[in-house]
């Protein structure tokens, strides 16, 4: 009896401490005077006048923000179904924004594509919109014709070439030509082809960001696709100095004179994850996803398939890829449909979904970053 007494005064006294107690569970450390790169904590902003930027620190409850991750696309044209196609992996983007580091995208753009690309980002009520955990800005950069001819020339003169990939075109080379156009500041920006889809947060890609002592640029080196590329801006004069060294190339295409480069100059490309290389090949079926060496992906490349307009939205989806044996194989098909196929995820869910999305990511009692766009 004595010993029951005695639990339940010590039960009581235990309770009562704990109404007044406040437990307090240690965060791990983190240095806040570098950031991933190991270089000062600093980020680009915009000034007032869109053609310029400064280097500034921000602070937000006394921790710096950590610098933007840089996305680039090369847009152009106006086609109607290359826009729709753009518009899905605009969307895969947003949705998987990085949770820690805000997110700038930055489009090379003809005429054209910058009045098309207007009219869209206004069409899906992204300027101004509240619905972002990290700062999230649009760069909109004006390549014009004397831009282009420049582009031309130096593949002329640097190669002795006089004709080009048909099946890209000049827009495929916007991105290795980056280095003209973005400010001076960007180490590393992640370029993406239009008919890319992303599966996974970008925040897993980050520490490949770091800078390298001599790569200008990083590609998937086992599957040599051009779709998807880390390129060091700072670092692209190098690679244009190995091109000239190179022998006639003849006929020309970015991925092509990628590859010459790597084989000649090893030291000038690097390599990325496989998960951020699966593409598909034309008019073939491949579920990468299902091999050893790729037990899952980051993204979804759709490479090659000519003419645009991928993923815009004409009933079937993705599903227009699968052919041939996939079609009359049932367990090929479900292959397909739970690899290649998950892209259509980002083609059925309306836009006020994926902004809902976005904005549930916020932080409790934030009101959300601003969507801000720059024309440059």
């Amino acid at each position: 009896m004595v010993k029951g007494v005695i639990a339940a005064l010590w039960i009581c006294t235990f309770l009562m401490c704990m109404e007044h107690t406040h437990h307090v569970f240690p965060l791990p450390p983190q240095s806040q005077d570098t950031n991933y790169w190991g270089t000062p904590n600093t980020m680009t902003t915009a000034a007032n006048t869109s053609s310029s930027t400064t280097m500034v620190t921000r602070t937000t409850n006394d921790k710096k923000t950590p610098p933007p991750f840089h996305l680039l696309y090369g847009l152009k044209g106006n086609s109607s179904e290359f826009f729709d196609e753009f518009e899905i992996s605009l969307k895969s983007v947003l949705m998987n924004a990085p949770l820690d580091h805000p997110l700038h995208i930055h489009a090379m753009a003809d005429p054209r594509a910058v009045m098309r690309l207007q009219q869209m980002l206004l069409d899906l009520h992204l300027p101004g919109s509240k619905h972002w955990r990290q700062p999230t800005e649009f760069h909109i950069y004006t390549i014009a014709q004397p831009f282009e001819d420049d582009i031309w020339e130096t593949l002329r003169a640097s190669l002795n070439s006089t004709s080009l990939d048909q099946r890209v075109g000049m827009g495929a080379f916007y991105r290795l030509f980056a280095h003209k156009v973005l400010p001076p500041t960007i180490d590393s920006v992640v370029y993406m082809d239009t008919d890319t889809v992303v599966l996974d947060n970008f925040q897993g890609l980050l520490h490949h960001l770091l800078p390298p002592n001599n790569y200008s640029l990083r590609i998937g080196r086992k599957d040599m696709s051009s779709g998807f590329l880390i390129v060091h801006p700072p670092r692209m004069p190098a690679f244009w100095k190995a091109v000239q060294t190179l022998p006639n190339a003849g006929w020309v295409g970015d991925q092509a004179l990628i590859h010459k480069v790597m084989k000649t100059f090893p030291d000038l490309v690097g390599d990325i994850p496989l998960s951020w290389t699966t593409h598909m090949s034309p008019n073939s079926y491949k579920v990468y996803t299902t091999r050893e060496d790729r037990p899952f992906s980051s993204v979804l490349h759709f490479s090659g398939l000519y003419g645009g307009g991928f993923f815009y939205k004409d009933g079937t989806g993705v599903a227009k890829h699968c052919k041939g044996d996939c079609l009359n194989d049932v367990q090929k098909f479900v292959n397909f449909k739970s690899t290649w196929g998950l892209a259509d995820y980002y083609v059925n869910i309306p836009w006020t979904w994926a902004l809902a999305h976005c904005k549930s990511r916020v932080s409790l009692g934030d009101e959300g970053h601003v969507f801000q766009v720059h024309w440059k």
